[in-house]
C-alpha cells in the first residue's frame, strides 16, 4: 500500500519557549519518518530575529529523519528567535507537511566583563580602557554633573551618561535627555538600575528630604531611616533590582522586604557597602 500519510515532527531543539540558549547553539527538528533529503535546505528550514528582514545565515544538513541548521556565526544575546520548517518539506513517499511549523527560543544574555573607565570633569570626557576618550558633558557645569552610566537599552554594554542636579535631568549618550528628578536639589542620588528585570537599566532616584525611592514610570516608594547610604542591588538574584540600604550608625543593611541583617562596624561612618555577585 502505497505512503499517503504526512510526516509529523516530533522533535524540536532548541526546546519551544527556552531561555538562555547559548550564542553557539545549532537548532535540529526531528520527523516522524525519513525524509526526501531535496525538500529540506535553507528555503525550508530557516531561523530568523525578532524584527529581521531575513533568515540567519547558515548550513543546513538533512539526515535521514531529521535535520540540523548551523549559523555561520553566534547568534545575538538576549534575542528572540522563530525557526520555521515550511510545509513543502517532504518524505520520500512525496508527502509534504502540510503546514509550516514554527517555534521560539531565547538566547543568553550577554554579560560582558567589566573595564576600567573614569570621567574627567576638568575637560568633560570619557575615557574606557583601551578606547579612544569620547567628550560627553556639559561645558562649565564642573559642579553639576553626576555621571551615571549603565546599560540602558539592554545591549550587554554600558553607556555613558549623567544626571544634572540643576535642571533635574537624565542624559544618556546619542538620546534626548530626560527629565526625572527634582530641579535643585543637589541632595539627589541617582541609582540607575534594572529595576524590573527586562535588561536594560532605569532612571532611579533616593530622595533623602523624604526617604522616598523613585524609579521612572512608577510610583514612589517610602523605605528608609535616618544616616543610611543607598546600595540597590539584585539580592534576591531574580535578575531585578531591590531597593536596598546601609546604615552606618548600626553597620545593618536593609532590603526592601526582608528582615536587616548586621554586617558592618556600627558607628564606623567611612564604611564603603559594596554589594555585588562575588
Amino acid at each position: 500500500m502505497a505512503d499517503v500519510t504526512a510526516p509529523l515532527v516530533v522533535g524540536r531543539g532548541p526546546v519551544p519557549g527556552v531561555v538562555g540558549v547559548p550564542l553557539g547553539a545549532s537548532v535540529t527538528v526531528a520527523f516522524d519518518e525519513v525524509m526526501d533529503p531535496a525538500t529540506i535546505d535553507g528555503s525550508t528550514f530557516g531561523l530568523r530575529a525578532e524584527g529581521a528582514g531575513s533568515d540567519v545565515a547558515a548550513v543546513v544538513t538533512p539526515s535521514g529523519s531529521g535535520a540540523t541548521l548551523v549559523p555561520d556565526a553566534d547568534l545575538a544575546g538576549g534575542t528572540l528567535y522563530t525557526v520555521t520548517v515550511d510545509a513543502s518539506v517532504a518524505d520520500v513517499a512525496g508527502n509534504p507537511l502540510g503546514a509550516d511549523d514554527t517555534w521560539g527560543f531565547t538566547t543568553a544574555v550577554v554579560s560582558l566583563p567589566d573595564g576600567f573607565g573614569f570621567y574627567r570633569p576638568a575637560n568633560g570626557r570619557w575615557y574606557v580602557q583601551g578606547e579612544d576618550s569620547v567628550g560627553f558633558s556639559i561645558a562649565g557645569e564642573l559642579g553639576d554633573i553626576v555621571p551615571v552610566p549603565a546599560d540602558y537599552d539592554g545591549d550587554g554594554a554600558a553607556e555613558f551618561a549623567f544626571y544634572r542636579p540643576s535642571n533635574g535631568r537624565w542624559y544618556v549618550i546619542g538620546e534626548n535627555s530626560v527629565g526625572f528628578g527634582f530641579a535643585g536639589e543637589s541632595d539627589i542620588v541617582p541609582v540607575p538600575a534594572d529595576f524590573d528585570g527586562d535588561g536594560a537599566a532605569e532612571f532611579g532616584f533616593y530622595r533623602p528630604s523624604n526617604g522616598r525611592w523613585y524609579v521612572i514610570g512608577e510610583n514612589s516608594v517610602g523605605f528608609s531611616t535616618a544616616d543610611i547610604v543607598p546600595v540597590p542591588a539584585d539580592y534576591d538574584g531574580d535578575g531585578a533590582v531591590e531597593f536596598g540600604f546601609y546604615r552606618p550608625s548600626n553597620g545593618r543593611w536593609y532590603v526592601i522586604g526582608e528582615s536587616s541583617v548586621g554586617y558592618g562596624f556600627a558607628g564606623e561612618t567611612d564604611i564603603v557597602p559594596l554589594p555585588g555577585r562575588y
